[in-house]
């Protein structure tokens, strides 16, 4: 079994994952609710999101691991937690696993079913230049409008219902010149 490396701090990863065997990762408006509550709760401490999308059966991120001083200026005074761990790289590692764990259990419970939610250990692409970075916001983005296309189901409506669950950051981050969420 190959290692999967790390997140790194200061760098910006392009993070997605899909359903085991294509399955629904999000079957009610209330799973995409809670998935961005835990992300909030376990993944927000240690990445700086620029973009994101939850289709029905993936979801797509676009973040940036902030650095060791980010991590602990942010966390500083903060009780010790599996978020809050001496270095961001082992942290976000971290953090990411604990929201898909406890998302897993959660609908797991729910919908009375066992065995993975997720196909894999979520995948990362390094987004290395600014090219790159732009083309992937759109991508995020759009995403759900060419899949609605192509398999013919585009109400007059659907951007505001496959939208809903979108986001592209509204402040200017000093970092490159890019947009930053805030929470």
């Amino acid at each position: 079994m190959q290692r999967v490396a790390p997140l790194q701090p200061g760098h910006t990863y392009h993070l997605f994952n899909r359903g085991n065997n294509g399955e629904d990762l999000f079957r009610e408006e209330r799973n995409y609710r809670y998935f961005l509550e835990l992300y909030a709760r376990h993944a927000h401490a240690a990445v700086d999101t620029y973009a994101y999308c939850l289709m029905r059966n993936h979801f797509h991120l676009l973040v940036r691991v902030k650095t060791d001083a980010e991590w602990r200026s942010q966390t500083s005074g903060v009780s010790e937690t599996p978020e809050v761990s001496t270095t961001v790289a082992t942290g976000a590692m971290r953090a990411f696993g604990n929201l898909f764990n406890a998302y897993a259990k959660a609908i797991n419970k729910a919908y009375g079913r066992t065995g993975r939610l997720f196909e894999e250990s979520f995948k990362r692409i390094h987004v290395d230049n600014d090219v790159y970075f732009t083309n992937l916001v759109f991508y995020i983005h759009f995403n759900p409008l060419r899949e609605a296309r192509l398999r013919g189901r585009l109400p007059k409506l659907a951007l505001v219902v496959l939208c809903r669950f979108m986001c592209i950051g509204q402040h200017a981050a000093k970092a490159r010149g890019r947009a930053r969420v805030v929470w």
